[in-house]
């Protein structure tokens, strides 16, 4: 069950100054992913780059130097700026309770790519459904890629790559060697492990269809 992010009772002004001092956090999840793209987004929303954030870390890991030092850093009357809602933690439930923990802490959060102020009411009920959201589309992806992983191994496809022989191929040499799995593996040179699974699959799938 999703919970309502909290009512917001964070001040307009902080820190002494005229306007909310902004803080940005940026994240990617591999060295192999560039931060700029994210700081120069915050740097035009209005974060000074110093007061830039970030991390080179999945959003899975717990342990976030960046993301630490930026909530110590947060003060009261704060704006959190980031670029998009899945830079900020791993899941809807870590997410919900992130923002529940920055409205306690007296902070707004700000999102770019939404253009979504937790100042706001209709702010904090459309974070709260894009958080269950992007949950759900997480789950979907996985389970369509586990779906297709499985159905690729009872093709004996591991690893994405091609089948080395066709269902076609297969079912030549079963029918010449009368379904026996070391008369196909001999046929096919492949091991005996490969051929039982690929005649299991195929006699799956044959029934299966006959279904």
């Amino acid at each position: 069950m999703i919970v309502p992010i909290l009512s917001s009772t964070i001040p307009d002004k902080i820190r002494g100054d005229d306007e909310p001092h902004h803080v940005g956090y940026a994240r990617v999840s591999t060295g192999d992913q560039s931060l700029q793209r994210q700081v120069d987004e915050l740097v035009l929303a209005g974060v000074a780059a110093v007061d830039v954030f970030s991390d080179v870390e999945t959003g899975s890991h717990m342990e976030r130097p960046g993301w630490d030092s930026c909530v110590k850093d947060l003060q009261v009357g704060d704006v959190l700026v980031i670029y998009s809602l899945d830079r900020l933690s791993r899941d809807a439930a870590d997410t919900l309770n992130t923002l529940r923990m920055l409205n306690d802490k007296g902070v707004r959060v700000r999102i770019l790519t939404m253009d979504v102020d937790s100042q706001t009411p209709i702010g904090r009920l459309m974070l709260t459904f894009m958080a269950g959201y992007a949950q759900f589309e997480r789950d979907v992806i996985m389970e369509r890629t586990l779906h297709g992983l499985a159905k690729a191994r009872a093709r004996g496809v591991f690893g994405g790559s091609k089948p080395k022989w066709t269902d076609e191929q297969v079912r030549a040499a079963m029918d010449r060697a009368n379904g026996n799995a070391e008369g196909v593996a001999k046929l096919l040179k492949c091991s005996i492990v490969t051929a039982k699974r690929r005649i299991a699959a195929i006699r799956k799938a044959d029934a299966d269809g006959s279904v």
